[in-house]
């Protein structure tokens, strides 16, 4: 048992600031928090659409960034298009998770052991006609919880599979650090 439960004090939580990309992203994570994330006890999950104006200034970027992680523990998730604006200079409070073609390729590992090379359109046409019928990425469907909550059972098939495929040529996905991540700072004492 740590000093801290020794003596009565509580761990601060580690805040992970998760910046998306678009809707889908957002909600995706959200939903994802509240089913399977919700009772994190030393970690503070917090999903962000990342609404970086890309003529803000790095320093000003990272100031908001750094104000809502909270200090040195905290870290920064963002998607691959904020790379661009991070990336410039010091960056080691970020991880950056990509996705190729899209998040969707994420989606589909729940369902599909592959790592077939996707178009964007074409994949999520795919996810639409094989597994997720009435895929849409309007803000009314993503809204909607059931369509993550239909994949939550095959989370960790999709984890082993997004380990599996690495090839950036390929369609892979790097969803599996942030669980990673996740998994780390919860079971740090």
């Amino acid at each position: 048992m740590n000093n801290f439960r020794k003596r009565g004090w509580r761990k601060q939580k580690t805040p992970i600031v998760f910046y998306g990309k678009g809707d889908t992203e957002f909600y995706y994570l959200t939903h994802l928090k509240e089913l399977k994330y919700r009772k994190l006890e030393y970690v503070d999950l917090m999903i962000r659409k990342s609404n970086f104006n890309k003529s803000n200034s790095f320093e000003k970027i990272q100031r908001k960034i750094k104000k809502e992680i909270k200090g040195i523990d905290g870290i920064a998730i963002l998607m691959e298009d904020c790379e661009q604006i991070v990336s410039r200079k010091d960056n080691s409070f970020y991880k950056i998770i990509r996705s190729r073609p899209s998040i969707e390729y994420w989606f589909l590992l729940h369902y599909e052991d592959t790592n077939r090379s996707f178009g964007e359109q074409e994949l999520k046409k795919y996810l639409r006609n094989i597994y997720i019928h009435d895929y849409s990425t309007e803000e009314e469907f993503l809204r909607d919880e059931l369509w993550v909550k239909n994949m939550t059972d095959n989370l960790e098939k999709a984890y082993d599979r997004a380990k599996k495929y690495t090839n950036i040529n390929l369609s892979f996905s790097e969803f599996p650090k942030l669980i990673d991540l996740i998994k780390k700072k919860e079971n740090t004492d």
